[in-house]
């Protein structure tokens, strides 16, 4: 999960340095002056108002954090917000981005339609959490389920016979993350080829399923594509930032059916130390048009065509039902990367193939 941004993120951060003391003397009728007089918190709260203080204290006890409770929405509303700067720039911030100006991105076609706006990811967190552990067959990804309700289908086991903490860790890193016009995904999955091919996508999601199973979860035709696009755009990024393509990660945001459209990409990068912030991922944003017209014209022609083209996903007695298009020749990538283990990928959904595609999102 991202860590966000809150307006009262620095003196909530203190707060967390602090809060062993904080917990011992927040009962006090006086407590803000007490807080205020200790020799080792007198320093790190004297920029913060006393109304600052107690509203991040008792914003943190209640958990009110003010965001959705599905993450992957927050940390969308957040980025997409279009705000020429998220978070703040500083030691110990979660999140710090910049929206890019349009203007100066000059975009020509379709990306002048397709992209609402790039913005430059600076420094972002990620908390990571291990919950359990199968053999022989994986658990359900994130993009298979929401995150808060992840069960294990087959038999996991669990870290200990009592649970009563997981262990967690925190990573730190950059990115880039574009923000797509709903506008140019709704023309687009309107179509009647469009429709057609997502039908196609719902069996190969049902064959799944069946095989897991577990009841079949259609994510849309949507996801598929941008899923698609973002391992192009990591392949191109690998190229050009300085990182192999195994320390870059992606996430797909993509709104299901009755939900409002939420539609975008987040490429980054996050380690345990340092090495995930030194600004080759983010220094590439004001380069990710160029970038991206170089991976989808690549991705019209693959080394294993015709039979990488020639692939359709849900086909009958297939051993690959979420797969199209698509193979370790072109848009496959490590697995460490792929949020959803290289899987709902097909290149025909944003180019046309050697075999032809209408249903090609950039024609």
């Amino acid at each position: 999960m991202i860590s966000l941004t809150r307006t009262d993120d620095r003196v909530r951060q203190i707060i967390d340095e602090h809060r062993q003391t904080i917990e011992s003397l927040r009962n006090l009728p006086n407590f803000i002056q007490v807080l205020r007089s200790l020799p080792q918190t007198k320093q790190p709260f004297a920029s913060f108002s006393d109304e600052e203080i107690l509203n991040a204290v008792a914003n943190m006890a209640e958990g009110a954090d003010g965001t959705s409770t599905n993450p992957r929405i927050a940390e969308f509303d957040a980025l997409a917000s279009g705000a020429p700067t998220i978070g703040h720039d500083a030691a110990g911030a979660f999140l710090f981005a910049e929206t890019l100006d349009r203007a100066a991105l000059k975009l020509s076609g379709p990306w002048d339609e397709f992209l609402a706006n790039i913005v430059k990811v600076s420094r972002l967190r990620e908390v990571t959490c291990l919950y359990g552990f199968t053999r022989l067959e994986p658990p359900p990804t994130s993009a298979e389920t929401e995150l808060d309700e992840i069960q294990l289908k087959v038999d996991g086991a669990p870290l200990d016979r009592e649970v009563k903490w997981l262990p967690a860790i925190e990573q730190f890193g950059e990115g880039i993350f574009l923000h797509i016009n709903p506008d140019y995904v709704r023309k687009w999955r309107d179509r009647a080829d469009v429709v057609s091919h997502a039908e196609e996508l719902r069996r190969g999601e049902a064959l799944e399923a069946a095989h897991f199973n577990r009841p079949p979860r259609h994510l849309g035709v949507a996801y598929w594509a941008l899923h698609s696009l973002s391992h192009a755009l990591m392949a191109e990024l690998a190229l050009e930032c300085g990182y192999p393509i195994s320390s870059l990660k992606e996430r797909i945001y993509a709104s299901g059916a009755g939900q409002p459209d939420r539609f975008g990409i987040l490429i980054y990068t996050s380690t345990a130390g340092a090495q995930g912030t030194l600004g080759g991922l983010s220094g590439m944003a004001e380069r990710v048009p160029e970038i991206l017209a170089k991976a989808v014209r690549d991705l019209e022609l693959c080394s294993n065509d015709p039979i990488c083209a020639d692939h359709h996903a849900g086909t009958d007695l297939d051993e690959r039902p979420l797969h199209g298009a698509a193979c370790h020749a072109c848009v496959l990538v490590p697995e460490t990367s792929c949020e959803a283990r290289n899987t709902r990928l097909d290149r025909g959904l944003l180019v046309s193939t050697l075999i032809g595609s209408r249903s090609a999102m950039f024609l």
